[in-house]
C-alpha cells in the first residue's frame, strides 16, 4: 500500500537539510512503534531475510516541494504545504493499522543548524497501478546498488552507476530475493528460470547522482550514493509489485528506490522532489 501525507510546514522551522533521509526513516519507525511496538522492534532488528540478506519492505519518496530557495546545506521551504509518499509492502492484516498511524502527527527534522517541522494534515491511500510484464518507471528517490570491494585492504562497497556491466544482474537478484523473503519461499529452479527468461532492464539518460549522508556528524556517519533515472523493466507482474511497494535496489528503508509508474498520457506537473 502507498500513502500520500500532506504536510503543513511550520513557518518558524522551515530550513530543510539535504540529508533528511535518516530522520524521516527514524520517524516512520517511531510511528509504527506507537501502533505495534513488537512489530516495529522485529522490523527494525530482524525484518524479512533470506540467504543472509534482510529487507524491511518499505520505502518513501523525497519530499515534494514547489517553492523553495537553495541554501549552503539545505533548502528554505517557501510552500505552506508539501507532500511525502510512503510505501509499504504490507501483509493484509496490517494495512488498516498503518493507515491510521500518521494523521495529526508531527515530523521534526533536525540536522546541524537546519530545523524543519511538519504537521500531517491529511493522509490519502493511493490507488494501486495495474502490474504487467512490461512497465516503465521513474525514480522519485535515488536507486542504490552496490558490490563488495576491498579498499586499502579493508572490506568496502562500490556504488554502481546504471551503466555498470553488473548493474542489471544485481538489480534482478535484489528483486528476486525481496520476492522470496516476503513470500517466505525458498529459491527454486522453476521460479528462477521463469524470472531469468522474462527479466529485462533498460535505463535512460538523464541519470543524476545523489550522495546522501546518514547520521551526519556522528561516529556512525556513512555515505550512500544512488542515482535518479527512468527505466523500463520486463519481469513477472508479481515481482513488479514487490519492487513498486518495497522499493527497487538497496537501502529502501532509508528512502532509496521509491519509483513512480511512467504513463504515456500528459500528466499535471508534479512538485519537485528535493
Amino acid at each position: 500500500m502507498r500513502l500520500k501525507l500532506t504536510l503543513t510546514v511550520d513557518p518558524n522551522y522551515n530550513r530543510l537539510p539535504f540529508n533528511y533521509y535518516y530522520p524521516v526513516s527514524a520517524w516512520l519507525y517511531k510511528q509504527i512503534n506507537r501502533g505495534d511496538s513488537e512489530f516495529a522492534h522485529w522490523l527494525h532488528k530482524e525484518g524479512y531475510h533470506i540467504k543472509g540478506k534482510r529487507f524491511k519492505h518499505f520505502t518513501f519518496s523525497k519530499i515534494g516541494l514547489r517553492r523553495f530557495r537553495r541554501l549552503n546545506g539545505g533548502l528554505l521551504i517557501l510552500d505552506h504545504q508539501v507532500d511525502l509518499h510512503i510505501s509499504f509492502l504490507a501483509q493484509k492484516g496490517i494495512e488498516s493499522f498503518l493507515t491510521g498511524l500518521f494523521l495529526n502527527q508531527q515530523l521534526d527534522i533536525v540536522v546541524a543548524d537546519y530545523q524543519c517541522r511538519f504537521y500531517v494534515a491529511q493522509v490519502e491511500a493511493l490507488a494501486e497501478p495495474e502490474f504487467s510484464t512490461h512497465m516503465s518507471f521513474r525514480s522519485a528517490s535515488p536507486i542504490c546498488l552496490s558490490k563488495p570491494v576491498r579498499v586499502n585492504g579493508k572490506p568496502g562497497k562500490e556504488f554502481l552507476h546504471p551503466s555498470h556491466p553488473e548493474y542489471g544482474k544485481r538489480f534482478a537478484q535484489n528483486l528476486l530475493f525481496k520476492y522470496l523473503s516476503f513470500s517466505q519461499m525458498e529459491a527454486n529452479a522453476d521460479l528462477e528460470n521463469r524470472f531469468t527468461k522474462e527479466f529485462q532492464f533498460k535505463w535512460f539518460e538523464p541519470c543524476k547522482s545523489r550522495l546522501v549522508t546518514i547520521k551526519a556528524g556522528s561516529a556512525e556517519e556513512t555515505r550512500i550514493r544512488g542515482y535518479l533515472f527512468s527505466f523500463e523493466l520486463s519481469a513477472p507482474p508479481e515481482l513488479m509489485r514487490i519492487g513498486y511497494y518495497s522499493g527497487f535496489g538497496e537501502k529502501n528503508s532509508l528512502g532509496f528506490g521509491y519509483v513512480e509508474v511512467k504513463k504515456n498520457e500528459k500528466m499535471a506537473k508534479e512538485p519537485e522532489r528535493c
